[in-house]
């Protein structure tokens, strides 16, 4: 199972595999605490709320993969959340353990993840309804119209179907060469550099 990779180092590693040190870089340190001085939710979080409110995890087009789901409030259809292999290995040590679950079976792991984010879709969305409704409250008894129309325009956006979540595991530890898989590698997840013109 190929993951979607953009770069590499060209260093053999032990079974046809190269690992090199500056293609896996991670963000820095000031990119990382960016985030958490100005009071934003993690990245994964605000990735589910744009999928929520405007159908998609960036600011591009097209990222829905059925036209249902861009039809407005009450949308339905299926979306992609990119999920950086390297942030789940590094969190934690439990992680490191989920991270190699999902390199050896990711037929099983993958569908788990989709399930996952689909309730955690679910939650963030009766979470922002209830916080919009106290806000549009609360606006309306200070006669504020303008945080008023805010609040309404977030509840207009929250659709009432939501849209199905695939997780799209990417930037693995390890890069392999097409040229040096053997049967060990079926069924297991892969970074693989180049262009990839066929698949079955």
């Amino acid at each position: 199972v190929p993951s979607r990779d953009d770069d590499g180092d060209d260093g053999d590693g032990p079974g046809g595999e190269s690992r090199g040190e500056n293609s896996w870089d991670l963000p820095s340190d000031d990119e990382n605490t960016e985030g958490d001085e100005s009071g934003d939710p993690p990245v994964y979080l605000r990735q589910l709320e744009r999928i929520l409110l405007h159908g998609r995890a960036d600011g591009t087009d097209g990222a829905l993969t059925s036209a249902a789901a861009g039809a407005g409030t009450g949308r339905a259809g299926v979306a992609s959340l990119d999920l950086d292999a390297l942030h789940l290995h590094y969190h934690s040590p439990g992680c490191q353990r989920l991270y190699a679950w999902l390199v050896d079976y990711p037929s099983e792991i993958v569908p788990l993840m989709d399930i996952l984010l689909g309730r955690e879709l679910e939650t963030l969305r009766d979470q922002l309804r209830l916080q919009q409704e106290e806000r549009l409250a609360d606006a309306e008894a200070r006669g504020d119209e303008d945080d008023a129309d805010q609040a309404r325009d977030v509840l207009y956006l929250l659709p009432d179907a939501l849209p199905r979540i695939q997780c799209r595991p990417f930037h693995l530890r390890s890069l392999s060469h097409m040229r040096s898989l053997d049967p060990d590698a079926i069924d297991t997840l892969l970074s693989i550099r180049g262009m990839v013109v066929r698949t079955s």
